[in-house]
């Protein structure tokens, strides 16, 4: 037996065309929500594999700007390294750190009194004010304030010293040692880290858009 019956499709029609007019907001709320979540992994990526001396100036590097996140006729969302505070850039291929001029970098060593401490200006080498010198020996010599000197031979060659202590108590620790490159670790992984969010993230977050986008339809 068969039976004929007439249908009205204009409600789901209107339903269809309602939820494909949603579709662009919900790839692009999926694109947003995604865009964080890398943010947040990259943070915390940051967090567990550098000593930070800024926490929140660092962490606050990896950006997403109004106009990066994805809207209707922009889908796609922009994070990136803050420019104008760019001092992670540079761990994400790694390499060499080398002094401009082709002179030496002063590396920090007892100067800094914790892993984390950020060098006040008063401790930098150019707070010293080396001046020319020559020893009760004839030797030509820099000397700085806070009785620091520059030693470049001998066994302690390659740094900026001071003296502490007094009398036959007295002795010499390393403030900066001077060297030609620093290794820099490719440590970031911002590209590796943002793939791996992308491809795992974006799916639940489109389901999670789309079923919003269904809401906003009816």
């Amino acid at each position: 037996m068969r039976v004929a019956a007439t249908v009205d499709t204009r409600s789901a029609l209107r339903l269809t065309g309602a939820v494909l007019r949603q579709f662009d907001y919900a790839v692009a709320r999926a694109l947003n929500l995604t865009a964080t979540d890398f943010q947040a992994a990259e943070r915390q990526r940051i967090e567990a594999r550098f000593t930070l001396r800024r926490r929140d100036f660092v962490l606050r590097t990896v950006k997403i700007e109004r106009a990066g996140f994805a809207r209707r006729g922009k889908l796609y969302a922009d994070v990136g390294i803050d420019p104008r505070r760019d001092i992670l850039a540079k761990f994400e291929p790694g390499g060499l750190k080398r002094a401009r001029g082709g002179g030496a970098l002063a590396v920090p060593q007892e100067v800094r009194r914790s892993q984390t401490e950020v060098i006040p200006k008063g401790r930098r080498p150019r707070a010293f004010h080396f001046r020319v010198h020559r020893t009760q020996r004839g030797a030509v010599q820099l000397k700085g304030e806070k009785r620091t000197f520059i030693l470049e031979q001998g066994f302690l060659r390659g740094g900026i010293f001071q003296r502490v202590g007094r009398g036959r108590r007295s002795t010499v620790r390393l403030l900066y040692l001077f060297t030609r490159a620093v290794p820099i670790a490719p440590d970031l992984r911002f590209v590796e880290t943002a793939r791996k969010v992308c491809q795992t993230r974006f799916t639940s977050n489109f389901q999670r858009a789309f079923v919003e986008a269904l809401r906003g339809a009816r």
